[in-house]
């Protein structure tokens, strides 16, 4: 695969007008906070900071896309780059799909399994980290998806003794990137964010009148319903707010202003949104989120310039769409397939079909000669008969043709249960074939050459 085609690689604003909105922002942050900020996270204090993460799994190559354009942006913009770890999210690590043929030959999604299932809405750095099971190889993968799968379980494997599933997480995608993406200047985590000063004063302010809080936030999702963020709730005598209770192997619980009185501070971690607030008031000079980030981050301004009045580090939408090449021709449409069904229907009731004219003209005759008695009256059946008598003649003569026009729309049936499989873009990165990888990372630096 060669690099991806302009549509394929989504970088906004384009990388020559990153450092001017990094020095706007320079201009007008709190430099005290950041330093102390920084200082506390273990983030570099020295230069710019271009910061881009996820989710605490092995993810897809537009996610890999954000990485290679911090590290992109850091070399050519003489910044540092960071990434974030993700771990008070709900997702499990042990687990990602790969696609492999089934005993028909049609493409399908399997589902491999690393570790035992992972505790339903407990946080990824909730639980302990988990001894690999190897995946047994699949002969009906493609090869780079074997290889891709065994890398994935090596990893995971070598990083089975980190204290906790999201650092081992972490911890596996730093292995499966070293070869691809320079190491950045550091890793934190959204459970770090909690042991801050900014973090508690932020939490002070929400604690001391919580209303104008909610409120901002509930204005911002609902002026924003394409972020798909559901709002805060709140009543006269209760304020939900953006904060998650996080304890070892717990379910994770929201999060009252009452409650939030009580809790351990150590026990607290910012939800989505306030977790990008406070790495973009503080922690970073430009951020790095992909497409549906890009929308969460529009809402977060929204928020927070009506909360707190404050303006947030700039940020710059990267995402890639990579597919691999599965062996198969470009998926039909419904439509094809609809066409290809209402052929065989029709052939069976029309030679002229099949390009029988002779055929053809000796059915409209008969059809004729139907309409004719009944328009007159006349015994309907004979001729009736006639016409069903010439259609199964006419079906046993040329019923290869009809048969080979039923096995065109039965194979095209099958290839449209493989579309999903086919356009499918969010394979794990490792399960792409290395010059697939290298051709997206190419494309990402020639993107910022020329800055």
């Amino acid at each position: 695969m060669s690099a991806p085609a302009a549509g394929d690689l989504r970088i906004e604003p384009d990388p020559s007008a990153w450092q001017a909105a990094i020095d706007r922002w320079l201009a007008r942050r709190e430099t005290d906070r950041a330093r102390r900020f920084r200082e506390q996270l273990g983030l570099p204090t020295s230069r710019a900071i271009v910061m881009t993460g996820h989710q605490a799994q092995v993810w897809h190559p537009g996610i890999l896309a954000k990485y290679l354009a911090s590290a992109a942006a850091a070399e050519s913009l003489d910044a540092d780059a960071a990434w974030l770890t993700v771990d008070q999210d709900d997702v499990d690590p042990s687990r990602f799909a790969y696609p492999a043929e089934n005993g028909k030959g049609i493409l399908e999604r399997r589902e491999i399994a690393l570790g035992a299932p992972k505790p339903t809405g407990v946080a990824t750095g909730s639980l302990p980290s988990f001894p690999i099971s190897q995946p047994a190889d699949d002969a009906r993968s493609p090869a780079s998806v074997r290889r891709g799968i065994s890398a994935i379980a090596r990893a995971m494997a070598g990083a089975s003794d980190a204290p906790n599933a999201a650092r081992q997480a972490e911890r596996a995608l730093a292995a499966l990137l070293a070869p691809i993406v320079p190491t950045p200047a550091a890793t934190i985590r959204a459970t770090d964010l909690g042991a801050t000063d900014l973090f508690r004063d932020v939490l002070a302010r929400m604690l001391a009148d919580p209303a104008p809080c909610v409120a901002a936030y509930n204005r911002a999702v609902a002026e924003r319903p394409a972020a798909g963020m559901a709002a805060l709730q709140a009543s006269q005598s209760s304020f939900e707010l953006p904060l998650w209770r996080l304890r070892p192997g717990r379910v994770r619980q929201r999060v009252t202003a009452a409650d939030a009185a009580t809790i351990p501070l150590s026990e607290l971690a910012p939800r989505a949104l306030l977790m990008t607030a406070l790495l973009r008031l503080a922690g970073c000079d430009l951020f790095i989120p992909g497409t549906g980030g890009g929308e969460y981050d529009h809402l977060t301004e929204a928020w927070i310039g009506a909360w707190l009045g404050e303006a947030l580090a700039p940020t710059a939408v990267v995402t890639a769409t990579l597919r691999l090449d599965l062996g198969r021709p470009d998926p039909p449409t419904r439509s094809d397939l609809a066409r290809a069904l209402w052929r065989v229907h029709r052939a069976a009731h029309d030679p002229a079909l099949l390009g029988l004219e002779h055929d053809a003209k000796r059915k409209r005759a008969l059809v004729g000669a139907v309409a004719t008695a009944r328009e007159a009256g006349a015994p309907a059946l004979p001729p009736y008969r006639g016409l069903h008598a010439f259609l199964e003649e006419y079906r046993r003569a040329h019923a290869g043709e009809l048969a080979a026009l039923t096995a065109e729309a039965e194979s095209l049936a099958a290839r449209l249960a493989e579309a999903d499989v086919v356009n499918d873009r969010t394979w794990p990165f490792p399960l792409y074939p290395a010059e697939s990888i290298a051709a997206l990372a190419r494309a990402i630096r020639a993107r910022f050459a020329q800055v």
